[in-house]
C-alpha cells in the first residue's frame, strides 16, 4: 500500500510528492485538533481547511500504486502485511516503555488487547496513538480488498456498486437504528475502497495538462473549497463515519491529485529543497504517521504551560506548536525507521 511502501527503484515521484503533501499536513491537522482544541474553536477554519486533504488521500494513492505494481501474489500479501504490522508492534513497545517510564497504570488487558492491531482503543500516556489506529484498521482490511479484486477489469463497475453500498447503508442507518451497527462498518470500508478506485482510474488516465488550464482547475478548486467550507459547519462529524457530503469534500484534494498526476510541475522542481523534503516525508511517511502520534500527545499534555509561556497569543501557540511538532515528528521518525530496519525488517 501507499503509505507503507519502502524505497523501491523507478519510484513515482509524483505519488511520492502527494503522500509527502498528505503527510505533512496529517500533522498539522492533529496539531489543531490536539493541542488546538484547547485555543482555537472548533468551527474555526484554522481547524476546518486542513481536513480538505486528510488521511482519505492515502486511499486515492494506494489504488493508484495497485495499478502500476505487478499483480500481488498471497505470500507478497503476507509478507507486507507482516510487516507493517510488525512497524504497529514496535510502536506499542514504544508506548508501553513510554507509559511505565511516566508512571501510567497500564491494565493488563489493555496491554493484551494493543497487541491486536483491531482490539486496540485507548493508550494512557499517549493519547494521540489510538486515536490514529483507526486507519491502519481500515488500512488494513482495504489492502486485502485490493488483491482480492486485483483481478478486476471493470473499475467503474466496482465503483458504482461501492458508492451504491454506501448510499444503501447509509440510508438505513439515517432511519432507523436497527442498521447502525452494519451500517457503519460497511459504509465506512465501501467509502475508502471506492476512493481506491477512483486512484486506480486516476492512475491509468494519462493527460498532459496545459499549464493555462492547470492554473483555471486549481482556481476552480480553490473556489469549491472556500464554498465547502462556508457551506459545512464541521467536516470532522462528517468524516466518522464518512456521509455523501465527505465525499464530496474530497473531490478538491481528487481534482488535485489527478493535476499533480498530469503536470510536469513535480518534475520541474525535484531539485529545491522544499521537493526533497516533501518527496522524503512521502517515502518514510508511515514513520512520521506513528512518530506524529507520540509528538502530538507530548504537545496537548504540555499546551497549557506552553500558552503561558507565549502569553496566550494565539498564533503564537499555533506557529510554535506546529514547529515543535514537525521537528518531533520528523526526528521520531528517523529514530523509528532505524529501530525497525536494523533489528526487524530490511532496507
Amino acid at each position: 500500500m501507499a503509505i507503507m511502501a519502502m524505497n523501491t527503484p523507478n519510484r513515482d515521484i509524483s505519488i511520492d510528492f502527494i503522500k509527502g503533501i498528505a503527510i505533512l499536513n496529517v500533522i498539522i491537522i492533529h496539531t489543531v485538533w490536539w493541542s488546538g482544541d484547547f485555543y482555537i474553536n472548533r468551527y474555526s477554519i484554522l481547524r476546518q481547511a486542513p481536513l480538505l486533504f486528510d488521511v482519505f488521500v492515502f486511499f486515492i494513492v494506494a489504488g493508484m500504486l495497485s495499478t502500476i505494481k505487478q499483480r500481488m501474489t498471497l505470500t507478497g500479501l503476507i509478507s507486507k502485511l507482516s510487516k507493517q504490522y510488525i512497524i504497529y508492534l514496535i510502536v506499542i513497545l514504544i508506548w508501553i516503555i513510554i507509559a511505565k517510564l511516566s508512571s501510567v497504570a497500564l491494565d493488563p488487558i489493555e496491554i493484551l488487547e494493543a497487541f491486536s492491531l483491531f482490539l486496540f482503543t485507548n493508550s494512557p500516556g499517549v493519547e494521540g496513538l489510538a486515536s490514529t489506529i483507526w486507519f491502519m484498521k481500515i488500512y488494513f482490511i482495504i489492502q486485502i480488498i485490493i488483491y482480492c479484486l486485483q483481478k478486476v477489469k471493470m473499475k467503474s463497475i466496482i465503483l458504482t456498486i461501492t458508492v451504491a453500498i454506501t448510499y444503501l447503508f447509509h440510508f438505513f442507518s439515517s432511519t432507523t437504528t436497527s442498521y447502525d451497527a452494519i451500517s457503519s462498518k460497511v459504509n465506512v470500508i465501501s467509502f475508502y475502497y471506492s476512493l481506491v478506485v477512483i486512484g486506480q482510474i486516476i492512475q491509468s488516465k494519462t493527460i498532459i495538462l496545459k499549464k493555462n488550464i492547470i492554473v483555471l482547475v486549481v482556481l476552480l478548486l480553490f473556489l469549491i473549497s472556500i464554498a465547502i467550507l462556508f457551506g459545512v459547519n464541521d467536516i470532522q462529524t462528517e468524516k466518522f463515519p464518512p456521509s455523501l457530503l465527505y465525499f464530496t469534500i474530497c473531490l478538491p484534494a481528487i481534482g488535485f491529485i489527478f493535476i499533480m498526476k498530469n503536470s510536469a510541475y513535480v518534475v520541474n522542481i525535484r531539485e529545491q529543497k522544499i521537493y526533497k523534503l516533501i518527496t522524503w516525508a512521502g517515502k518514510n511517511s508511515i514513520y512520521l504517521f506513528y512518530a506524529q502520534s507520540f509528538s502530538g500527545s507530548l504537545i496537548t499534555y504540555n499546551i497549557g504551560g506552553l500558552a503561558r509561556v507565549l502569553n496566550n497569543n494565539l498564533i503564537t501557540i499555533l506557529l510554535v506548536s506546529l514547529l515543535i511538532n514537525f521537528s518531533l515528528s520528523i526526528l521520531g521518525a528517523f529514530i523509528l525507521k532505524v529501530i525497525v530496519t536494523r533489528t526487524f525488517i530490511a532496507k
